[in-house]
């Protein structure tokens, strides 16, 4: 009958297997009897037809055993039924006949695949029916703490398991995984050094082979306390490039209905239920490692940065008296790889040093993987230059760069804008090898940062002919290059137009190629290209398509992308449109923030509107917003025309508020000074910038200078630029001689080639000085004498007497 039956399900004819089932002589059936079918549905597996079997037991009052609870279960747990067998689990715990083994538990906790409530009912339902926990059960413990990155879980599931257990080496192994791939190096490294005190002679050689060998394969249930109990959710993310060791497939739970299989009566052939093989691991078995562990004191601890080789309590042994197996060493190497690429992802540079230096102590080989670890530590803490010694190291050990290492040196050189070697780096990617999309996102980055959309083309053409998928960020960074063809140079017109379409056109359909819809943040790149080669209604569009990519909630990407449009719309002038706008975001109630009060007031001070200005820092107040530097500049633009009183006013206050004023701040008072021509104004903003130690800028030298001749007043004009041009440099009087000494001769030079020389000033980003140099070069031309000393000018000395005495 069972054969029969087993056949039928085999064949997936389960009406036939059901009613050979029910035909079948009950009279002389025993528990034991059904066994050989409920292990094939317990591996096929067959849940339905297995409930099955019980209802004809509960029916036939056939006394059910341990034995067919517990393959019952693994059909359940073994197709996803977890909830069902959560409740069977419940129910069977309440009959000591039934009560399911620690196994069941242990396969349930395995199949709960990231669902941590389904784990925690378990581990509560473990503690209430007093059922303890092996090996294994930390195991899978560790590994569902690690699926939901909870390193907290991580840490109490390894206190826990060296409170009850002595580890073992391929244990150690998996915390150090666990730890290094959800970002604690600290930890990982901690375990690492436990590991190796596993390994060293001088503390196995107290305790005898078959001690330690029962002592580490310890099967007896240790019952669970309360307080220790370890509850698993949510936590921070980690790297997933870390490697792991891979675990055997046979769980103690098989193993267990494997038992009960091979002790039943019958003649259910070998053949007709099969179980999982053990795999053939031959370099990381866990029960090839045995011999190597030993009974630890767990108190003792290892010293962060040691260089010392000897670090397993004796200072004579050394690495080759050891006597470490291939096994061992692959292990530790593995082991040393995964802390070093934990430091490469926390940037430790130190602590990868340190481990590097430690491995060579041991004797241990580095890797690829190890060097990967380090190069990329290397470089994000001390720069490319240190990271290419790590690569000239490689290459003397003949070690090639792959595709992981060039990308590495690659992001290197993209965050230093060496964009020539950056892109010759990814060039020389292996075609064939596994590739990254990360290190193209560095180059685009950096080809944005210098203003180089042509680089950028090239770099999308290699991403698309090495055939690998771009992220969204890759097309973030493409909206923002390639969107871009007159501006910010020149306005934008309808054959630069034309041609941004074209290319957001394609960029566009290449992201609907690879299934991937717009971000928040590749919407706003996307509005501010648009908005600055003049395409208005397109930005506006894409404004309106942003509601069905942006959920409500992210209150915050709405307004980032909303102030792009208020900005490009009052830079090309479109104030009716950019206030149509801001009601828009009062009526959906979006947050304004400074940056959105600033824009409008900034509106309102191209438009000449005072009153609308007025009203919005009432509202920009009302709603919790301190007025910033932008703020007052922008008020006193729009004021400043009118009334300079009022200006000046709010230049008292935004001293009044703490604010620093800058020489933009000024400026916007200079300029409305120079057009009114108003030299009072202007003289007393002038000086009050010299006592605020606020430097003018070739703006500020270009005002006064213009004010000064519009009135005929061509001595003072030079000698204000003259003046200005010498704070431009410095206020202080000894950098103000420092500066004499150095540029005097070359601003006096009669040589044709002298402006030459003072424009490559410009080139070590030293704008203020060449053009304060430029200038002084120019008032020499006009014959008049240089005085490095502002304090002796009397154009100086009037403004200083004369400030004291102006009422306003």
């Amino acid at each position: 009958m069972n054969v029969q039956i087993v056949d039928a399900l085999r064949f997936g004819d389960e009406g036939k297997a059901s009613c050979l089932l029910w035909n079948s002589d009950c009279k002389q059936l025993s528990a034991e009897d059904l066994l050989p079918i409920l292990g094939y549905c317990s591996t096929a597996p067959k849940p339905l037809f297995a409930m099955e079997v019980w209802k004809f037991m509960d029916e036939k009052n056939i006394k059910v055993n341990q034995n067919c609870s517990t393959l019952m279960l693994l059909s359940l747990i073994k197709s996803g039924y977890l909830d069902q067998a959560l409740n069977w689990l419940k129910l069977l715990g309440k009959s000591h006949q039934t009560k399911p083994h620690l196994s069941i538990f242990n396969a349930f906790l395995r199949s709960c695949n990231q669902n941590s409530d389904l784990a925690n009912e378990c581990l509560q339902l473990m503690d209430e029916q007093f059922i303890g926990r092996s090996e294994e059960t930390y195991g899978e413990l560790l590994k569902l703490a690690v699926q939901q990155h909870n390193l907290v879980a991580v840490n109490e599931i390894w206190e826990e398991y060296r409170k009850y257990y002595t580890p073992r080496l391929v244990c150690i192994h998996k915390f150090i995984c666990a730890f290094s791939k959800l970002g604690d190096s600290r930890s990982a490294y901690d375990t690492l050094q436990y590991m190796i005190k596993a390994t060293c002679p001088a503390a196995a050689v107290k305790v005898p082979w078959k001690q330690r060998r029962y002592a580490s394969r310890l099967d007896i249930p240790i019952p669970s306390i309360n307080q220790h109990s370890i509850s698993l959710g949510s936590g921070v993310a980690g790297d997933d490039s870390v490697e792991s060791v891979p675990r055997s497939s046979v769980s103690d739970a098989e193993l267990k209905a494997d038992t009960i299989l091979s002790n039943c009566d019958g003649k259910f052939g070998e053949n007709d239920c099969v179980f999982p093989t053990m795999p053939q691991e031959v370099s990381l078995q866990e029960n090839q490692f045995c011999r190597e562990n030993v009974v630890l004191n767990s108190s003792s601890e290892v010293q962060y940065g040691s260089m010392n080789p000897v670090i397993c309590g004796s200072t004579n042994v050394s690495p080759v008296q050891w006597g470490l197996s291939e096994r061992l060493k692959k292990l530790l190497v593995l082991s040393f790889n995964n802390v070093i690429q934990a430091c490469g992802q926390s940037e430790d540079c130190e602590m990868a040093e340190s481990l590097l230096q430690q491995m060579t102590d041991l004797g241990l080989k580095p890797s690829k993987n190890t060097y990967r670890g380090l190069l990329r530590a290397v470089v994000s803490v001390k720069g490319i230059t240190w990271g290419m010694q790590v690569v000239e190291a490689m290459k003397m050990k003949k070690l090639a760069l792959d595709n992981a290492l060039l990308s590495i040196v690659a992001v290197g050189y993209s965050k230093c804008l060496e964009l020539d070697l950056a892109e010759g780096m990814l060039n020389q990617l292996d075609d064939n090898s596994p590739k990254y999309i990360y290190p193209f996102n560095y180059l685009l980055a950096a080809c944005e940062i210098q203003d180089e959309p042509e680089r950028a083309i090239r770099v999308f053409e290699k991403i698309k002919h090495l055939n690998i998928k771009p992220n969204i960020r890759t097309y973030e960074l493409l909206f923002s290059l390639l969107g871009k063809v007159n501006a910010p140079y020149t306005k934008g017109n309808m054959l630069s137009q034309i041609h941004v379409s074209k290319r957001i056109q394609a960029v566009e359909m290449d992201m609907a190629k690879n299934e991937i819809q717009h971000s928040a943040k590749s919407l706003e790149n996307l509005m501010r290209v648009l908005g600055a080669e003049g395409l208005i209604r397109e930005m506006i569009h894409y404004l309106d398509v942003a509601e069905h990519y942006v959920t409500g909630n992210d209150a915050s990407a709405f307004t980032a992308m909303y102030n792009t449009v208020l900005h490009e719309l009052v830079e090309t002038k479109e104030s009716y449109k950019a206030a149509e706008i801001f009601r828009k975001m009062k009526l959906f109630k979006i947050p304004c923030t400074t940056m959105t009060y600033n824009i409008m007031i900034h509106c309102c001070s191209m438009t000449r509107c005072y009153r609308s200005a007025c009203s919005l820092l009432a509202m920009m107040l009302r709603d919790g917003l301190q007025p910033v530097i932008q703020t007052f500049t922008s008020l006193i633009e729009t004021v400043a025309g009118q009334n300079f009183l009022e200006a000046l006013y709010f230049l008292d206050q935004a001293s009044s508020a703490g604010i620093k004023s800058d020489v933009v701040l000024y400026n916007a008072i200079l300029e409305k000074a120079y057009f009114k021509r108003r030299l009072d104004i202007l003289e007393l903003i002038i000086e009050r910038m010299h006592l605020e130690k606020v430097q003018p800028d070739p703006t500020t030298c270009r005002y006064a200078l213009c004010a000064y001749i519009y009135h005929g007043f061509h001595s003072t004009a030079v000698e204000a630029l003259q003046v200005l041009s010498i704070w431009m440099i410095s206020q202080d009087e000894d950098k103000q001689q420092e500066f004499r000494s150095k540029y005097e001769d070359l601003v006096q030079s009669e040589d044709p080639e002298v402006e030459h020389q003072i424009v490559e000033i410009f080139k070590d980003s030293k704008e203020y000085l060449a053009v304060a140099l430029l200038n002084l070069r120019w008032c020499a031309l006009m014959g008049v004498s240089l005085s490095w000393l502002p304090a002796e000018s009397p154009w100086a000395r009037r403004l200083a007497g004369s400030c004291g005495k102006t009422e306003y």
